[in-house]
C-alpha cells in the first residue's frame, strides 16, 4: 500500500515537472525554443575554451550552481525540467529514491567557470532542482577558467561569455582587478571596455604623466581608480539602472564613456559635468522612468548610514591614499555627503577653471585638503583646546566646518576673502 502511495507520488511529480518544462520551451519561435533548453558544455567551450584540467574528488555542491549538462540539452528544459514522456519511468524511480534517502552515489560534474555541468546524473539533478534541495554530492572534474561564467548564463547570451574571454586575453585584467567589480548584460560592453582603456585611457595616461604605462597592471590600477570606481559609485547612488532597462552599471558606464567622447574636447570636462550632461540627457529621453529613478534615489538615500557616506567619500576622493595625515572624524549622517559634494561639485570647477583643463583627483584631492579642509581643522582644534580624549570636541568639527563653509566658502574659492581672514572672523564671532 506505501509503495503504491510513493509510486504514484513520484509519477505525479514528474508529471508536474514534465509540464513546466514544456511550458517552458514552448514557443512559435525555434530560436526561444532552442534558447530554454538546458545548456550544453560543447556549446560553453565553443565560446570559452579552457586552460587545464584537475580531478577534484567527491564534494557537496550548491544545487543552484548546476546550470548544464555535457550533452543531454534535448532532454532538459533550462531550468532542468524534464520533456519527454519516455524518460517518467526513469525519472520517477530516482524522485522515489531520493524521497526515501536510498540514493547515495555521487553525480558526476565538470566544473567550469565557477558553474557545474553534469557527465552523470542528469535524472538526479532533475529530481532534486524539482524537490528544492540545496545540495547533492557531486564527483568533481574542474576545467579551469580565469573567470567565472556570466551569470544567468543560455543559448541566447553565449555571445557575452566570448567578448568577455576576448576582452581578458586582450588585457588580462581579471589578474589585476576583482571580476566582481564588472556588472556586464550587453555583449558589446566588453568590446567597449577594450577601447576604453587601450585607446582612450591610455591617451589619458599619457597625457597627463607624459609617458606611457609601464605594463598593462599600471594602466588598469590607474583607469580603474581614477575613473571607473568614480562612475560606478554615481551610478548606483542615483540609481541609473532604472533609466537603463535591461543593463547594468557597467553597460551604463559605456553609455557614459560615449557622451564623453562625443565631444571635441573630452579633457576640457570635468568629470561632474560629464554626470550632470548624462543625467539629463537620459532623463529628458525616458520621461515615464526617470519619475521612478528619481524616487529610489532619494529612499535610498535616506537609508544611507554615516559610515557608508564616509566608504563612498573615501573611495570616490582617495583621501586615505593621497593624504597620510587624514584622520577621519566621527561624525552624524549629512556630514561627509556635504564633503562629497563640496569636492566634486565646487572645487573642481574651481580648479578647473584655475587650471584651464578639468583637474585629476589627486590635484584635486590635495588642493582642497590643503586650502580648504585642514585650514579649517586646525583653527578649530587650536580655538578649543582639542585633547585626545576631548572626544566631544571632536564631535562638534562636523557641524562648525558646515557652518563654516556655507558663510564663507563660496567668498574664499571666488578670491573675495582669504581662508585666514575667513577663519579669524568667524572663531572670534563663535568663542566671543
Amino acid at each position: 500500500m506505501y509503495e503504491d502511495y510513493q509510486r504514484n507520488q513520484s509519477e505525479s511529480a514528474f508529471e508536474k515537472a514534465h509540464n513546466r518544462g514544456r511550458r517552458q520551451i514552448f514557443s512559435f519561435n525555434p530560436i526561444k525554443r532552442r534558447n530554454n533548453r538546458i545548456l550544453t558544455l560543447s556549446a560553453v567551450v565553443e565560446h570559452a575554451s579552457y586552460q587545464s584540467e584537475a580531478y577534484l574528488g567527491v564534494q557537496e555542491l550548491p544545487v543552484r550552481r548546476i546550470i548544464g549538462t555535457e550533452n543531454r540539452s534535448s532532454d532538459y528544459s533550462k531550468d532542468f525540467y524534464p520533456l519527454h514522456k519516455r524518460m517518467k519511468r526513469n525519472w520517477s524511480n530516482i524522485y522515489r529514491m531520493m524521497s526515501e534517502g536510498k540514493m547515495f552515489d555521487p553525480i558526476r560534474v565538470i566544473k567550469y567557470g565557477g558553474y557545474y555541468f553534469v557527465r552523470d546524473g542528469n535524472h538526479r539533478v532533475s529530481a532534486a532542482k524539482y524537490q528544492d534541495r540545496e545540495y547533492i554530492a557531486a564527483e568533481v572534474v574542474h576545467y579551469s577558467l580565469p573567470f567565472t561564467l556570466p551569470r544567468n548564463l543560455h543559448w541566447g547570451n553565449l555571445k557575452l561569455l566570448e567578448e568577455k574571454q576576448r576582452f581578458h586575453q586582450y588585457t588580462h585584467v581579471f589578474e589585476v582587478l576583482p571580476e566582481n567589480e564588472f556588472y556586464v548584460r550587453c555583449p558589446h560592453t566588453w568590446r567597449w571596455l577594450t577601447t576604453e582603456i587601450c585607446e582612450y585611457n591610455r591617451d589619458w595616461f599619457m597625457r597627463k604623466f607624459n609617458r606611457p604605462p609601464e605594463s598593462m597592471e599600471e594602466q588598469l590600477q590607474s583607469w580603474y581608480k581614477n575613473l571607473y570606481q568614480n562612475a560606478i559609485s554615481y551610478i548606483r547612488k542615483n540609481s541609473l539602472t532604472y533609466l537603463f532597462p535591461g543593463k547594468l552599471e557597467t553597460d551604463i558606464f559605456i553609455e557614459m564613456i560615449k557622451l564623453w567622447n562625443s565631444f571635441d574636447n573630452p579633457d576640457s570636462l570635468w568629470l561632474g559635468e560629464l554626470y550632470e550632461l548624462f543625467i539629463k540627457k537620459h532623463q529628458r529621453f525616458r520621461l515615464l522612468r526617470a519619475p521612478f529613478q528619481r524616487i529610489h534615489k532619494e529612499v535610498k538615500s535616506f537609508f544611507l548610514g554615516a559610515e557608508d557616506e564616509y566608504r563612498r567619500f573615501a573611495e570616490i576622493s582617495q583621501i586615505e591614499e593621497l593624504v597620510p595625515e587624514f584622520r577621519p572624524i566621527r561624525a552624524s549622517k549629512k556630514f561627509y555627503s556635504f564633503l562629497h559634494s563640496q569636492l566634486i561639485h565646487s572645487y573642481a570647477p574651481h580648479l578647473k577653471s584655475f587650471y584651464g583643463r578639468a583637474p585629476y583627483i589627486q590635484e584635486l584631492t590635495v588642493d582642497w585638503y590643503n586650502n580648504i579642509y585642514s585650514p579649517v581643522l586646525r583653527a578649530y582644534m587650536k580655538t578649543y583646546t582639542y585633547t585626545a580624549e576631548d572626544s566631544a570636541t571632536e564631535q562638534n568639527f562636523p557641524q562648525a566646518y558646515m557652518r563654516f563653509s556655507k558663510r564663507y566658502y563660496k567668498q574664499i574659492i571666488s578670491g573675495e576673502l582669504t581662508i585666514e581672514t575667513a577663519l579669524r572672523e568667524f572663531f572670534s564671532q563663535n568663542t566671543s
